[in-house]
């Protein structure tokens, strides 16, 4: 059995996926708000996994935490704060379109929850930039299709 077109888009989101189970959470089907799984990067094919929007929030939260943690300590580099919201976990790949936006949006309230003042730590202003960075990629991208 073929998969519908994974990378196949209807309007702005992509269609629901048949494929291997959530590589987070590693369950089939809609997440528990009834979310399907998603791809929006180069992972290809029924054997390879899809994930669920909640569960790369969920991922990119913990990973975050970690990073300003260490960073706060002075034993890594911040761009790691923004990494796991900005790519694939598994293929590298930037997330894309739709997906893209979210996820950058999301970042920037989530490192805004972390810090003492959002208005003038160094990280968010940093995160906000890694974001607008990401969204004139995406801009770009739509124009170039």
């Amino acid at each position: 059995v073929s998969s519908p077109a994974a990378s196949a888009k209807v309007g702005d989101e992509a269609p629901p996926l048949v494929c291997a189970p959530c590589y987070i959470c590693l369950e089939d089907g809609p997440d528990e708000a009834g979310q399907p799984l998603i791809r929006a990067c180069s992972c290809r094919g029924e054997s390879s996994a899809g994930y669920h929007l909640s569960c790369i929030i969920s991922y990119a939260e913990a990973k975050t935490k970690e990073a300003v943690e260490k960073y706060e300590t002075g034993d890594d580099d911040w761009g790691l704060v923004s990494e796991h919201w900005l790519e694939c976990a598994n293929c590298k790949q930037e997330y894309e379109d739709s997906l893209g936006i979210k996820l950058a949006k999301e970042m920037v309230a989530y490192v805004a929850s972390l810090v003492s003042d959002p208005d003038t730590h160094y990280l968010h202003h940093e995160v906000r930039k890694d974001m607008l960075t990401r969204l004139s990629g995406i801009a770009e991208q739509a124009r170039t299709v």
